[in-house]
């Protein structure tokens, strides 16, 4: 990030704190504030615009399946792990690295104290926009909970399992709770001279929260948490003991007692800001400079299902009558680059079918309309049917296991699919093209130079999915762009009901200036 926060030399500790050489990541309970300091405006959009994009990464991977949570990734034998389940986390780190949340690999060890200064306040700064934005949008709350749970999860298991520098022997974990600020009391291991001791109650209590643990001989001490909220989960999944309202935690469930406990800070904290959101509005969301871009972070970056929310009807659905009219004028730029080099090549790759032909369905394009509308486009169409039908039929649920697929979002687009290669039309043009290439685009389509230039304005701080928003307010001037930036399918629905406003605007107007000539 070209830009970066500047902190006072009070806050320069702060920061410093939740940085452990050793480590690539900032690992922080996010328990104090940074109210202090200064930033400008584009750094403010484009670390909380990039911490929302890795949340979304990170979602799409934990629910697509493709990688279990840490705490079941214990469960896995040693092959998974260094297999999948390993390789999904390199994934993750690398996003990371790339969004600006984690060192590089070549600097964990050698990195200097300003590397390690930028790296925590952004994480922190963002965290903390992130907060702000989501107290607004209470409907949100749970998956922004859900994923900075994650993401503190998958950070506290990489620190774990860093060689850190100049520990003098602690535990990795242990450092951090004395960082935090945590104060578990711990309670260690009988030692046993001889079998007297067996019998004391000293051991005798041990062997009670002990009780029925197979990896009990190579545990050496236990941490007491509280019951509520850090052990409760601990406690109610059977994993440790209870005693007067204390978990006995073993130092492999601690990672899972941190997480607990913090996402009930912040639920907390998120409730607080809810109760004060007259204040908030009034002091921050008033402001021009900050209020639109909070308002519109949240619906912006979390699409809606388009299999479950399918928001068309016969007036919205596009269809194989109305798809010439409307590509040019109701297609987000993805979407319409994919179609357009489909009808110049009378093919498409992988990728850009499965983007485009899901989008299709999203838009209400029935089953046996896409059938005939691809098949006029392929440049063979005996060929489509051989290779392309079925798999047409199965994205619709009517092949194999008779499941439908949901239109691809945003956020899959930009942060999953692969890189577009050897003539393949598939991703987010505002990702792939630089300023030159989108300026072309967008001349090609008819923009003027204002007009590209507000949207260039997103794309020069990587914030795509407000480039896209930007590119509908500029195309579609009747639209609010509530929503849209999420899911291709957002764009598409708001920018048909923006054109049938102005056709009824101009219809109204009509009217009344009919009216006035009688």
């Amino acid at each position: 990030m070209d830009s970066c926060p500047v902190a006072t030399i009070h806050e320069t500790n702060d920061y410093l704190k939740c940085v452990y050489q050793g480590c690539r990541h900032v690992v922080s309970l996010y328990q104090w504030a940074p109210l202090e300091g200064a930033l400008n405006l584009r750094c403010f959009q484009e670390i909380a615009a990039k911490r929302l994009a890795l949340l979304q990464y990170i979602d799409e991977t934990y629910r697509g399946g493709r990688m279990k949570a840490t705490s079941e990734a214990n469960k896995l034998t040693s092959d998974t792990k260094s297999g999948n389940c390993n390789k999904l986390s390199n994934f993750i780190e690398d996003k990371m690295e790339n969004f600006g949340f984690a060192l590089r690999k070549n600097s964990i060890f050698n990195s200097t104290a300003e590397e390690r200064l930028k790296l925590a306040q952004v994480d922190i700064i963002s965290h903390f926009i992130l907060r702000l934005a989501f107290a607004k949008d209470w409907n949100k709350k749970e998956w922004f909970l859900k994923q900075e749970s994650r993401l503190l999860e998958f950070r506290l298991e990489h620190l774990r399992g860093s060689k850190l520098i100049n520990t003098d022997g602690v535990a990795n974990l242990d450092i951090f709770l004395i960082r935090e600020e945590i104060e578990y009391k711990t309670i260690q291991r009988p030692s046993v001279i001889n079998d007297i001791l067996y019998s004391s109650p000293k051991y005798q209590l041990w062997s009670d929260f002990m009780y029925q643990k197979k990896e009990s001989g190579s545990i050496s001490k236990l941490y007491l948490v509280p019951f509520y909220p850090d052990g409760m989960n601990l406690v109610k999944n059977h994993k440790v003991a209870l005693n007067d309202m204390t978990a006995y935690v073993p130092y492999d469930f601690l990672i899972q007692a941190i997480v607990t406990k913090f996402k009930h800070d912040l639920n907390q904290s998120l409730e607080m800001l809810e109760s004060n959101m007259e204040w908030i509005y009034t002091e921050i969301f008033s402001d021009e400079r900050l209020g639109p871009f909070l308002r519109v972070l949240p619906s912006t970056y979390l699409a809606n299902d388009y299999e479950k929310t399918l928001d068309v009807d016969d007036g919205t659905r596009l269809t194989i009558a109305n798809i010439n009219k409307l590509y040019k004028i109701a297609f987000p730029p993805c979407m319409r680059r994919i179609f357009e080099q489909y009808l110049v090549d009378g093919k498409m790759k992988h990728w850009a079918r499965q983007q485009l032909w899901l989008f299709f369905k999203g838009a209400g394009m029935g089953l046996n309309d896409s059938l005939a509308l691809n098949r006029s486009i392929w440049s063979n169409p005996s060929s489509f049917d051989k290779e392309h039908r079925y798999n047409l039929r199965h994205m619709y649920g009517q092949e194999g296991r008779r499941v439908t697929y949901p239109p691809y979002s945003c956020s899959k687009i930009i942060s999953v699919l692969p890189p577009p290669t050897g003539g393949s039309t598939h991703g987010c043009p505002f990702k792939l093209y630089d300023k030159q290439g989108l300026s072309k685009m967008f001349k090609g389509y008819g923009l003027r130079e204002p007009q590209i230039e507000s949207i260039l304005e997103y794309t020069n701080t990587h914030q795509y999915q407000l480039a896209c928003v930007e590119y509908l307010l500029q195309t579609c001037p009747n639209s609010s762009g509530d929503g849209v930036g999420n899911h291709p399918n957002a764009f598409f629905t708001a920018a048909i009901k923006s054109i049938s406003k102005s056709v009824d605007d101009t219809n109204k107007n009509s009217t009344s200036n009919n009216n006035v000539k009688r």
